[in-house]
């Protein structure tokens, strides 16, 4: 059983399904509606077997502007190049995330990464960051060119930003049963009309927490005590008080 998983309804699975098979929301709006991540909507719409039509609509709305959007960026900015062909801030994304992938248009790149071995230090910096500070933030420090160097070094680790520093605030809440203060991070999805920062619960939170409730089994136990300490070790602190104060700190930064 997952403890840090809320149960699904038979509301909610009917109400997914709804939306879902309409053809008029994506999995970000149904996240939204239900109050759940769009991750968990993804999985449990595969899981299902339902299509989500909007989705690819959307996704290929922009197909003919792609090659012309990345031609124009490469010697502009991209707040020019949404204005010159009328898109969102999201819409823009989008399109370049899906250009950035096909390879008939790796030469329209606009790449400022560096293609040098990640040292310690930085791969120490990015560990500390991660899952709290943005990823565009971290890459700027590190002269690290754009959020994709920083994404594909975690994908190099085998690491989640998200889960780097702690459970989302809700997940904690329902591993320990009862309400816990988190900390606001700056890290998440942000879009032109809405902020998805996490707020965390750190994992010494956690563990420390956990040794005073029986239900918790104790492999679960074990595992927030392996991530309580290897925290630490990161961070460079010795207690739970100077760690909690350290990613405050961290969320602060700018």
């Amino acid at each position: 059983m997952d403890y840090a998983i809320k149960r699904w309804t038979e509301k909610e699975l009917k109400k997914l399904k709804d939306m879902a098979s309409s053809g008029n929301y994506t999995y970000p709006e149904i996240a939204k509606v239900l109050k759940r991540n769009s991750g968990s909507i993804a999985n449990k719409a595969r899981y299902l077997g339902i299509s989500n039509a909007a989705y690819m609509r959307r996704k290929t709305k922009h197909a003919h502007l792609r090659k012309p959007v990345m031609e124009y960026f490469l010697n502009h900015s991209a707040k020019e190049s949404q204005k010159r062909f009328k898109l969102t801030a999201s819409e823009f994304k989008s399109l370049m995330t899906v250009g950035y992938n096909r390879p008939e248009f790796n030469h329209l790149r606009k790449d400022t990464r560096r293609n040098d071995q990640w040292s310690f230090d930085e791969t120490i910096f990015l560990l500390r960051h991660a899952g709290i500070q943005e990823r565009e933030w971290i890459a700027k420090k590190l002269k690290r060119g754009t959020m994709h160097s920083v994404k594909e070094m975690l994908s190099r680790i085998n690491s989640n930003s998200r889960y780097m520093h702690g459970l989302p605030h809700k997940s904690a809440e329902e591993l320990l049963g009862y309400p816990v203060e988190g900390i606001k991070t700056k890290a998440g999805p942000i879009s032109e009309k809405n902020s998805f920062r996490y707020i965390i619960v750190p994992w010494v939170v956690l563990y420390s927490k956990s040794k005073r409730i029986k239900d918790i089994p104790d492999h679960i136990r074990t595992c927030l005590k392996a991530l309580a300490r290897f925290q630490m070790w990161i961070l460079g602190t010795k207690t739970i008080k100077a760690t909690v104060n350290h990613i405050e700190k961290t969320a602060r930064k700018k």
